[in-house]
């Protein structure tokens, strides 16, 4: 049985860590729903703010990320990598993974100057927004 359930455990990580090395721009390109507040900083409009976010598109293009009004064009293109989600979290939004439903390593959209897309899988990401952490399903 335990042989069995490690087998299991061993397929689940590989199948993660191989969907997150396979991601390309094209993975992120969408639209995306907003379903959920994984939280938000002191900085932010809070709750009132927050829930304002649900039920909003974030919409993903080759060359442009549109959310809540905004548009913004990464100056030197996208970049998809994949991180210690871990670690990455705590830079960009001083978070915990267990907070988020992420896997250990993930693909991430980023730019220079937009804001990072986290995929948690091929129908669901997670993004930062005016201090803000949502999750979002591709609609």
């Amino acid at each position: 049985m335990l042989k069995r359930l490690g087998a299991g455990v061993a397929l689940c990580l590989f199948a993660s860590v191989s969907s997150a090395q396979a991601a390309s721009v094209s993975d992120f390109q969408g639209k995306w729903t907003v379903t959920d507040i994984v939280g938000y900083a002191s900085t932010s409009g809070g709750i009132p703010e927050a829930k304002e976010l649900l039920g909003k598109v974030l919409r993903i293009s080759p060359g442009i990320i549109e959310f809540a009004g905004e548009r913004c064009k990464p100056h030197q293109g996208f970049n998809v990598s994949v991180v210690d989600t871990a670690s990455r979290l705590k830079d960009d939004f001083n978070i915990d993974i267990g907070d988020t439903g992420l896997p250990v390593r993930t693909a991430v959209l980023d730019s220079s100057n937009c804001t990072v897309v986290y995929r948690m899988g091929d129908h669901r990401v997670l993004f930062g927004w005016d201090g803000v952490v949502l999750r979002a399903i591709r609609r």
